[in-house]
């Protein structure tokens, strides 16, 4: 069966978006094609950029970009379970590897693929890994606020707040100023930054292969279901949400991955009541069977590359923690 990754989805879902549709609109410029901006929106413009490809290069020209498209446009690897999983998650939270928000009141920011902040020392630990390990890239990239940052990054947290707050002063909600915005959008499109990035989202990636593995399951639908247990939540409870998990599995004699995975999003949310609560529930039970509104989205997961389909967590690493 041909695989499609990724598609324009149906009228009054949302599209799909993210870095790995951006590396496709970078392949189609370079393919001198144009997918419209170098955004990571998966548009018409892109879709259409995608189908002159595909005649061009004796391929169905659907506009959607299956395995054979893929593997001409960018590689023989397909794209990896985890950077499909992390598109969704990060979505879900309106993250990406450059966007840096206001947080906490002003007194914090988040940035970055999952939201790195002062007050739990991830930003701190991104930008000095990166100091110290590229210090000429990152004096460029940081010009003219490096010595600052430097400062900052080692300064107490108080120091750091009211830094953020300086940030954020005089801006609409969510926003810092425009010269802090484009200066984390050109940290966080770097290569190198990206990969720093990506070392910080691989805790919560084998926490979710090991739940995974803990309940039987083998499709992406699960993977991914785990994988944003994980972030959100450091992965599944052992003590009180794995005995329930069961309980509820045995009770109703579910058998499929499908019954399994939305057993544990309902366990795992909680009872409910508060908004939070209900957030998370919506959008783990659009990871448990495919379709689901989060934050006013609707979201058809198999047009993101996510789908029951089986995987092979053995070969993922996925083993009991």
């Amino acid at each position: 069966m041909r695989r499609l990754w990724f598609q324009r989805p149906p009228a009054g879902f949302r599209a799909v978006r993210g870095e790995l549709i951006r590396q496709v609109q970078q392949a189609l410029q370079a393919a001198a094609q144009d997918p419209g901006p170098l955004d990571g929106f998966f548009t018409p413009q892109t879709a259409a950029a995608l189908q002159a490809y595909q005649a061009r290069h004796d391929l169905p020209p659907t506009g959607a970009v299956d395995a054979a498209t893929w593997s001409q446009l960018i590689g023989p690897e397909p794209p990896s379970l985890l950077m499909r999983c992390l598109q969704v998650t990060a979505d879900f939270d309106e993250r990406s590897f450059t966007r840096i928000v206001a947080r906490a009141e002003g007194l914090d920011v988040a940035w970055g693929i999952l939201g790195f902040t002062l007050a739990d020392g991830s930003l701190p630990r991104v930008l000095m890994a990166f100091r110290d390990r590229h210090p000429e890239q990152f004096d460029a990239l940081c010009w003219p606020f490096a010595a600052e940052i430097l400062q900052l990054l080692e300064a107490p947290l108080a120091t750091q707040r009211r830094w953020a707050e300086s940030l954020a002063h005089g801006q609409p909600a969510g926003k810092v100023h425009r010269a802090w915005t484009a200066l984390f959008y050109l940290l966080g499109r770097d290569p190198l930054v990206q990969a720093i990035q990506l070392e910080q989202v691989h805790p919560s990636w084998r926490r979710a292969l090991a739940d995974a593995h803990r309940f039987g399951l083998q499709t992406e639908l699960g993977a991914a279901l785990c994988f944003d247990i994980a972030v959100c939540a450091e992965g599944i409870e052992h003590a009180h949400d794995a005995p329930q998990i069961q309980r509820f599995i045995e009770a109703t004699a579910a058998t499929t991955d499908q019954e399994v995975r939305v057993i544990i999003a309902h366990v795992v949310a909680g009872p409910g009541g508060d908004p939070r609560t209900d957030l998370l529930r919506r959008r783990w039970q659009t990871l448990a069977t495919g379709q689901g509104r989060v934050h006013q989205a609707h979201y058809d997961l198999a047009t993101w590359g996510l789908a029951d389909m089986p995987i092979d967590l053995a070969s993922l690493g996925g083993k009991p923690s």
